[in-house]
């Protein structure tokens, strides 16, 4: 009896903690929809090949992430990790949703200051992961 109560448990221990880590950072319906938002709106091509760390995400409207991503080049090389901010305002009513995405990635046109801009407007920005 004290087996089947323990087993029990921990069961519900474990769907407990797996439903909190999927609330408490977006879980990967989050990382998936940022993925496809990225394939779809910015010069990536390769949805497998994106690599996320320091991902922080909003999930109540506008959606937003920010982070740093690390994708694949044409030739199959990592060119390394490049601070982003994604924010989506689609909400199935605009005849043009591409302008409705906006995507600041660090690049040749884009500064640090950029993106550090746009996740401190949503929100995201933590000066201590970002080397101020």
């Amino acid at each position: 009896m004290s087996a089947r109560i323990t087993v029990g448990l921990a069961m519900i221990g474990t769907l407990l903690f797996a439903g909190y880590s999927s609330v408490a950072d977006g879980g990967n319906l989050s990382e998936d929809k940022l993925r496809d938002l990225l394939v779809e709106f910015s010069y990536f091509y390769d949805p497998d090949s994106l690599h996320f760390k320091r991902l922080r995400h909003r999930s109540e409207r506008p959606l937003a992430w920010c982070g740093e991503v690390n994708a694949k080049n044409r030739q199959g090389g990592y060119v390394g990790y490049k601070k982003f901010s994604v924010r989506d305002l689609r909400d199935g009513s605009s005849r043009h949703p591409e302008r409705l995405v906006e995507i600041v990635i660090e690049d040749e046109v884009n500064t640090r200051a950029s993106v550090r801009r746009a996740c401190r407007r949503d929100g995201l920005y933590v000066a201590e992961e970002w080397g101020r």
